[in-house]
């Protein structure tokens, strides 16, 4: 978690390296990958690696390679997670985000008075990157003052400066995502009022920007990042077109766009053309059902009165996800897919933390006989039970 908030690459040293750790131990490796699911998962990057250098896209066999032991990490941290260990990590977080942001005000404060338009991007690549991050740890802190843990001055602090940052990073779209995100956590725990009071807030800010626009940054640049979104949108269906069905793997649309002409940029600005232009439809129908199979799990969890907060953080984490994907793709990057991954380890904290342990007499069976059973009774993936051989 600390190595998230460091510098770009160095976080991705972290990330690489400690991935590598969990690989080569045999026992970790084990612990990680014990889920069937999790080793359709784990196939699926050499296979769009080895897409990637099919078509010459060596820098998407990287990329791939980079995700494989990110999620080798992932899900070795997600298969002994426990819940104390997962507040210190959010804490972590939040410490982080504070320092993050007295970077952000000292790069303002030196390109102001030759850029008073600069958009400063802390220890991220640029500066959607540190808004999708800010995003995370708003919505951490709300979740971490929900819990009534006696610091709520701090968490109240830190959802109070990391919104001044999200105000330097000038990011409409990270704004609007919040909103939907934070809005989403607040009617799932029930705070009615609060919503309504959020849904207020908006709706004066939304008025607000239409009377003074010159209070928030870029809203006059709607029209230009709008006209660029769209030459952007073009390239990647065109690119599209020419592999719909298997892609060409991570990073498509910096492979492809100097050839077909359009606007230089990483990736197309839209999570949902990107999913596609990247691993076709075969690819991005794989990342469908095993998003589906971890929201069954939630569900399920949510239903059995599992770590039910968590839950609801994750699903709010995951709105912000999706409605910032319909303009941009800054989940794709080590630090924030690694944050919102980091977020979902929380999956792996056992049942046995909520609930008083309960003995169970197996039936006389053959042991996968007796696995099908343990299913039928509690349920696949619900946390209730372990399987160990």
């Amino acid at each position: 978690m600390a190595g998230l908030f460091l510098p770009f690459y160095l976080a991705i040293a972290v990330e690489g390296v400690l991935g590598l750790f969990v690989l080569f131990h045999g026992e970790r490796s084990r612990q990680a990958f014990q889920d069937f699911r999790i080793r359709i998962i784990m196939g699926f990057c050499p296979a769009v690696g080895f897409i990637a250098v099919l078509y010459g896209n060596y820098f998407g066999a990287l990329v791939a390679l980079l995700l494989f032991l990110i999620f080798a990490l992932v899900f070795y941290l997600r298969s002994g997670m426990t819940r104390q260990l997962f507040h210190r990590l959010l804490d972590l977080a939040c410490c982080g985000s504070l320092i993050c942001f007295v970077v952000a005000v000292i790069q303002k404060a030196v390109h102001f008075s030759s850029n008073p338009g600069y958009r400063p991007v802390s220890t991220f690549l640029n500066a959607n990157y540190y808004g999708m991050i800010l995003e995370f740890i708003v919505l951490i802190a709300l979740y971490r003052l929900s819990q009534k843990t006696g610091r709520r001055k701090f968490y109240a602090a830190v959802i109070l400066v990391n919104l001044l940052g999200l105000y330097l990073t000038a990011s409409m779209s990270s704004f609007l995502a919040l909103a939907c995100a934070c809005l989403v956590f607040l009617l799932l725990k029930g705070k009615m009022k609060t919503s309504f009071l959020l849904m207020g807030a908006a709706a004066a800010a939304l008025l607000l920007a239409t009377v003074f626009p010159e209070v928030f940054p870029r809203i006059d640049m709607i029209d230009h990042t709008t006209g660029q979104r769209l030459d952007i949108w073009s390239t990647a269906l065109k690119g599209l077109e020419e592999h719909p069905i298997l892609g060409q793997g991570p990073m498509t649309y910096l492979h492809i766009c100097d050839r077909l002409g359009g606007y230089y940029t990483f990736h197309s600005h839209n999570l949902y053309l990107d999913t596609l232009l990247n691993y076709g439809v075969i690819g991005s129908l794989v990342i469908f059902f095993c998003a589906i199979s971890q929201m069954r799990i939630i569900i399920s969890r949510l239903k059995r009165n599992i770590c039910t907060s968590m839950n609801l953080l994750i699903l709010a984490a995951l709105t912000a996800v999706l409605v910032h994907g319909l303009t941009d793709v800054t989940i794709f990057s080590p630090q924030t897919g690694m944050l919102f991954l980091l977020l979902c380890t929380s999956m792996g904290i056992q049942a046995r933390e909520k609930r008083p342990v309960v003995l169970v007499q197996l039936p006389e069976l053959e042991p996968l006989r007796r696995i099908r059973w343990l299913h039928a009774r509690f349920g696949r993936g619900s946390g209730v039970y372990s399987i160990k051989r």
